[in-house]
């Protein structure tokens, strides 16, 4: 090993979510710290990553390649020396690797969520999800909440280390432009992802338009109009549909917004509402999860029970009903919370971990 570790993060995915944004931009904090890093892309998504994160030519030693299969994915791997999971799928990837290299190089689990949550229990999918955190013997797993690695505690006796979150503040940031003359709201509505809760999205929404009526705007984005269609849902009155946006577009819908709702089930973490705050938009964010690492209720954000409307409508009206001063106060201690929250201090805290387990 030179002084830094090569790293290679699998990830078999087409980029655009938070787990995935993570990956990405902390990749790019470890190169700016010195370190040669690889994602690896399963083939049929590694076009559309690259289109998804553009800005990956400007870092030379940054590389996206594409795997064909896990026998594929050795061959890469093999001039590394640590291959790091992002998910239950790439965990069974890199225990692929595992098959072929063995212990010449060191095997990692950055875990983005408790994943056995995203299935039915005792299903063939939700299974292979809980399998997977005992999958590689000596796997080192880390995580970026403290509600994460306790859901792994509890359900496997591994208790992942701690990182840093981060927020990348070259996208998400805040310049001061004149107030809009009202109240402005946006909010994700991912239908093709149950747990997002797109179906009560959308009736706060609706409801927040017709109390508000043209006291408000607002903007969706997370789905075409088909695809909302294809759920049985429609845009709220009062409200636009940006569709499908890249990280550029979601930053720029945060800057012209006042409140942003998550109203999803649960959050590991709640990258989008923290991503609001670097924006100067304050969040509602489920109490659920681990919104609790930046959020305070009333202070910076709404913390509410997404599973009761009433307590998430009451919030909103709460908010829209507050004096532009109290708003702004809101808004300045979300600023400052964001802050808190940077790509080069959460590639620090992997780095240390990636040197350390390189070194066993």
């Amino acid at each position: 090993m030179t002084v830094f570790p090569k790293i290679l993060f699998v990830l078999p995915s087409k980029g655009g979510g938070g787990g995935p944004n993570s990956v990405f931009q902390e990749a790019c904090g470890l190169h700016d710290l010195g370190c040669s890093v690889s994602i690896a892309i399963n083939g049929k998504n590694v076009d559309l990553f690259r289109q998804n994160y553009p800005e990956a030519e400007r870092y030379p030693r940054l590389t996206i390649v594409g795997y064909p299969d896990r026998i594929g994915l050795a061959d890469i791997a093999s001039g590394y020396d640590v291959i790091c999971a992002t998910t239950n799928d790439s965990v069974y990837d890199a225990k692929g690797v595992k098959d072929v290299l063995g212990d010449s190089i060191k095997y990692a689990y950055y875990v983005q969520d408790y994943e056995p949550l995203f299935y039915a229990y005792g299903s063939e999918q939700w299974k292979r999800c809980f399998d997977s955190y005992e999958l590689i013997p000596g796997c080192q797993m880390f995580a970026k909440t403290d509600w994460i690695c306790q859901a792994v505690y509890e359900n496997h006796g591994i208790r992942p280390a701690r990182v840093q979150a981060s927020i990348d503040h070259d996208v998400y940031n805040y310049k001061h432009e004149d107030q809009a003359l009202k109240p402005t709201l946006a909010a994700m509505v991912r239908p093709q992802t149950p747990r997002r809760a797109a179906q009560r999205t959308i009736r706060v929404l609706q409801e927040l338009s017709t109390l508000f009526s043209t006291q408000i705007d607002g903007y969706i984005f997370g789905a075409t109009d088909e695809m909302l269609a294809k759920a049985g849902l429609a845009t709220p009155a009062s409200f636009t549909n940006l569709g499908l946006l890249k990280r550029s577009g979601v930053a720029d819908v945060l800057r012209k917004s006042t409140l942003f709702l998550d109203l999803s089930d649960y959050q590991a973490f709640g990258r989008t509402a923290l991503e609001a705050m670097a924006s100067g938009c304050v969040p509602i964010v489920p109490k659920l999860g681990g919104t609790d690492e930046f959020a305070i209720h009333g202070k910076n954000a709404f913390v509410v029970d997404t599973r009761d409307e009433t307590d998430i409508l009451d919030a909103a009206w709460t908010f829209l009903e507050m004096s532009d001063a109290d708003r702004t106060t809101m808004k300045m201690e979300a600023l400052s919370t964001a802050q808190r929250y940077s790509v080069l201090g959460a590639a620090i805290s992997e780095l240390q971990l990636f040197r350390s387990l390189a070194q066993r």
